[in-house]
């Protein structure tokens, strides 16, 4: 099985694979940093969905009074849910740095192993032996200075201290004088139902006292039919007594 792998350069076969492998996600990672900044120079009028989402998200936990204290803590819990090739951006960034680490632990773990195979058939090939340390280490630092050079721990800086002067001094500002006229407006659409209701109450009121006025012209009408009814009535009854009294009168005689 050893001799399997020293014969066929499996391990420096392996670190290579793995070597283009992070040079592949430095430069994923180098495309979207690069991206992300050039965004996050204009955040009012981005174009990335990242940026619209951490826009959005920290408006409505503005506005529900859910304030951010740690804005770089929403920043990240924002940023990290963004995937690439489904891959979430915290592991390729995992990957492009522990790649590095394993080049190097690889390399010496493989001259290990082919000075023990050497060993065992008497063969002395330095350059066989110590092959897959050198490449080890040569990957490593290759990839180590792609990661320098491109300097994406230094724009993922920038776009973070973007995004949070964008949040906390423009934002949060606009926000609040948002808030601001909205209490104005709420206060004024009250006094205005406030004074149309009394407007209302007034003219109740109004209606109220004609419609008493109404029933007292009603009620003292209705009073005076009556005494004039049973005037008239009274005066009927005495006209019939003065009838009945000559009628008797005329008897007598």
């Amino acid at each position: 099985m050893l001799e399997w792998f020293i014969e066929r350069h499996v391990i420096s076969v392996f670190i290579i694979l793995l070597g283009v492998i992070s040079l592949m996600t430095l430069s994923v990672l180098n495309t979207v940093y690069t991206k992300l900044l050039k965004e996050s120079k204009n955040m009012s009028l981005t174009n990335s969905s990242l940026l619209k989402n951490i826009k959005l998200k920290y408006e409505n936990c503005y506005k529900l009074e859910l304030y951010t204290n740690e804005v770089q803590a929403f920043i990240d819990k924002s940023l990290y849910e963004k995937r690439i090739f489904k891959i979430p951006i915290y592991r390729l960034e995992s990957i492009s740095i522990e790649a590095i680490y394993m080049c190097v632990v690889i390399g010496f773990l493989g001259t290990f192993l082919n000075i023990t195979y050497y060993m065992q058939q008497d063969i002395l090939n330095i350059t066989m032996i110590f092959l897959p340390g050198i490449m080890g280490f040569m990957i490593g630092s290759i990839l180590l200075s792609t990661k320098a050079f491109l300097a994406i721990e230094m724009k993922k800086h920038i776009f973070y201290s973007n995004v949070k002067d964008y949040l906390e001094n423009t934002l949060k500002n606009k926000l609040d004088q948002q808030i601001k006229k909205e209490v104005i407006y709420e206060n004024y659409n009250k006094m205005e139902e406030m004074a149309q209701k009394n407007i209302e109450n007034e003219k109740n009121l109004y209606d109220n006292k004609e419609n008493i006025s109404y029933l007292h012209e009603n009620v003292e009408s209705i009073q005076y039919d009556n005494g004039k009814g049973k005037k008239q009535k009274q005066s009927a009854i005495n006209d019939k007594e003065n009838i009945i009294n000559q009628v008797i009168n005329e008897i007598i005689k």
